[in-house]
């Protein structure tokens, strides 16, 4: 036992000399046998070191014990980041209503389309005429919010009057007045005169060519006399006044007899007197008995239920 420790001995110490590494030996103590622990660090520094120790093992049947390999620098492990989805902005409003209380409010023009939404890019969900009643609830700039029936949607300011729409009440027609009695000459013979065969008057004539001068600007006789023949079928129907004035001063219906005094101080052309007289009293009515409506032409050919007739000058006519 003796003779092997030595030759251990000096064994590890060729190691130490030749691969000059530090070697740390421990005995242990053991009936059957003894044996060497050698612990030897690794390095890089020599392969030959390596053999050495390997050759010790076999020949003492000893134990070598490396150490582990130290990393000059700890490895760090980083966690990936989550990235942080981006909040989807809130979608913001097209346009913004102020609203207020309700106010009672009617259409004032021909005709005026009913928007979505407060602009002339939005979608039309009706189409009204002067005179329709609404409410007015808001207002998006040059937009009011109206309320008509069951549908709300927005109008032009422009075409809208707050309250309630003026009734025009029409004026009595003044009586001529009388002339002077001629002098009575002996020798002239007294002069039957006879009766107007005249269905309406020279002053129903004229009240029909002032709204026919306004209605039809711009336009031929065949158009003074087709508006001419529109209030000469409401005049005859069941469903209008039977008198002249009460037709054109219906409430909601000529848009010129709005302000009468304004109607009355027209001077109408002696074309379109013509033109009148021969629709009234010429029985020259250029129109069917059951056309009653027109409007400008620009408006379209379509009109509520109203079916489509005729375009002639600027308006379109309709059953």
């Amino acid at each position: 036992m003796l003779k092997r420790i030595c030759t251990a001995s000096s064994i590890l110490a060729i190691c130490m000399l030749t691969a000059c590494a530090p070697i740390e030996s421990v005995s242990t103590d053991s009936k059957e046998s003894q044996s060497l622990v050698v612990i030897v660090p690794k390095t890089a520094e020599t392969e030959y070191a390596a053999d050495v120790t390997a050759a010790v093992q076999v020949a003492l049947n000893t134990q070598i014990v490396q150490t582990p390999e130290i990393s000059a620098e700890p490895t760090q492990t980083v966690a990936a980041s989550t990235p942080v989805p981006a909040k989807t902005p809130a979608p913001t409003e097209a346009y913004t209503v102020k609203s207020f209380d309700s106010v009672k409010g009617y259409v004032n023009a021909k005709t005026v389309n009913l928007r979505k939404g407060p602009g002339t890019d939005y979608k039309i969900i009706g189409e009204y005429e002067r005179g329709d009643t609404l409410k007015i609830n808001g207002e998006s700039g040059e937009w009011y919010r109206v309320k008509i029936d069951s549908t709300t949607g927005f109008m032009l300011k422009e075409f809208v009057e707050k309250g309630t729409m003026p009734t025009a009440t029409p004026k009595p027609t003044e009586k001529p007045k009388p002339t002077a009695a001629p002098t009575k000459a002996p020798s002239t013979p007294k002069i039957t005169s006879t009766p107007s065969s005249k269905k309406y008057s020279d002053s129903e004539i004229y009240l029909i060519a002032q709204v026919v001068h306004l209605e039809g600007k711009g336009g031929t006789t065949d158009g003074f006399k087709a508006i001419a023949g529109v209030i000469l079928n409401r005049v005859n129907s069941s469903s209008f006044p039977d008198t002249v004035e009460g037709v054109i001063f219906q409430k909601n219906q000529f848009t010129v007899a709005r302000d009468e005094d304004n109607l009355r101080a027209q001077k109408p052309s002696s074309k379109i007197i013509d033109a009148v007289e021969a629709v009234f009293n010429g029985g020259d009515n250029p129109l069917p008995s059951d056309v009653m409506f027109f409007r400008t032409a620009g408006a379209g050919k379509t009109w509520g239920s109203r079916e489509y007739y005729k375009t002639i000058d600027n308006n379109a006519f309709f059953r």
